[in-house]
């Protein structure tokens, strides 16, 4: 990337409500610009310390634009409330994020307060800050539960198709910035880069989380699916459950549980509870005295309440009446 213009002189170059440019040429003077959140660099190679930083605001996004040309050591704490987003774009030998070594293919997404450390040559990144609350709903829509991972002290690595639309825009607004556009001084514009970004991270977050969900669902063996799925059915056993109660219960997919259940009972699992509740009413109709209590009392019990169609399939697994059962007691 050719040097910009806009940094040749020192200290501020562009200095605008929305974005702000300085250039440094010291480790101190870069530890001084940057002002938001607790971060702090440390030169770590010999030479002339200097490079550009660059904040721009675009509504629920604040993105930062770093250049440092040196090898540097920068501890990074994430800003409190906000999912923070890392997008190196060029270094020079490895760039390690808290030890992982990076590719070119990733981004890093970081919960609010995250501990970031990082080690690059010639690093050119740009990074941005979420607010949390602007995308929690929609990440918690897509999921259909709580994405507790990027509230907490967490750090997590997107790759490969997950974070490409990510590094593709970062890369324009890198170039946007470097270059001073003037359509950066557009409000509408801006926001238009701000919804792309939310947009990206949304997908990004939720296609990773996704996927850590399969893959932990793939480890889950039939048998320790159906032991946990039976444990619940039967302490629930006088509740409604739906199947979707099922799958929250065991931590899997409808299709997982389904084909846990097909391989072990060739039944599914809605039809292995009602077996089972069949089962509960025929020994406690056994168990009680006619005069006491009813048939329907008891199916009532463990949620039988369509009397015909209870009486139907009692009778079709046990080939006697309910009401049978009770009168032999």
């Amino acid at each position: 990337m050719q040097k910009t213009q806009y940094i040749e002189n020192k200290g501020l170059s562009v200095s605008q409500p929305h974005l702000i440019c300085r250039q440094f040429d010291d480790c101190d003077q870069l530890n001084s610009i940057v002002t938001t959140g607790n971060v702090e660099f440390i030169q770590a190679s010999k030479g002339n310390f200097c490079g550009t930083f660059s904040r721009l605001g675009l509504g629920a996004i604040t993105a930062y634009m770093n250049h440092l040309q040196l090898k540097t050591i920068a501890n990074i704490s994430g800003f409190p409330g906000y999912i923070n987003v890392f997008v190196p774009l060029s270094w020079e030998d490895e760039l390690i994020w808290n030890g992982q070594t990076y590719d070119q293919s990733s981004v890093f997404i970081c919960g609010s307060g995250t501990d970031i450390r990082r080690v690059g040559i010639n690093v050119k990144f740009l990074s941005y800050s979420v607010n949390i609350q602007a995308i929690l709903n929609r990440i918690t829509k897509l999921l259909q539960e709580s994405p507790e991972l990027f509230q907490q002290n967490k750090i997590t690595t997107v790759k490969h198709t997950h974070a490409a639309e990510i590094r593709r825009l970062c890369r324009h607004l890198y170039r946007l910035i470097a270059s001073n556009s003037a359509d950066l001084a557009d409000a509408s514009f801006r926001k238009a880069i701000d919804d792309s970004l939310t947009t990206a991270t949304i997908h990004a977050i939720t296609k990773t989380l996704h996927r850590r969900r399969r893959n932990r669902e793939s480890l889950q063996s039939p048998h320790k699916i159906i032991t946990t799925a039976e444990s619940y059915m039967h302490d629930c056993i006088k509740q409604k459950i739906y199947l979707s109660d099922i799958c929250q219960a065991v931590g899997t997919s409808e299709r997982t549980i389904e084909y846990a259940f097909k391989k072990t009972f060739n039944t599914t699992p809605l039809q292995y509870l009602k077996l089972y509740r069949l089962r509960q009413v025929r020994t406690r109709l056994r168990e009680a005295d006619p005069a006491e209590t009813s048939v329907k009392a008891i199916a009532l019990e463990y949620g039988f309440w369509e009397m015909g169609r209870f009486a139907a399939d009692y009778k079709r697994l046990f080939c006697e009446s309910p009401s049978d059962t009770l009168k032999q007691c």
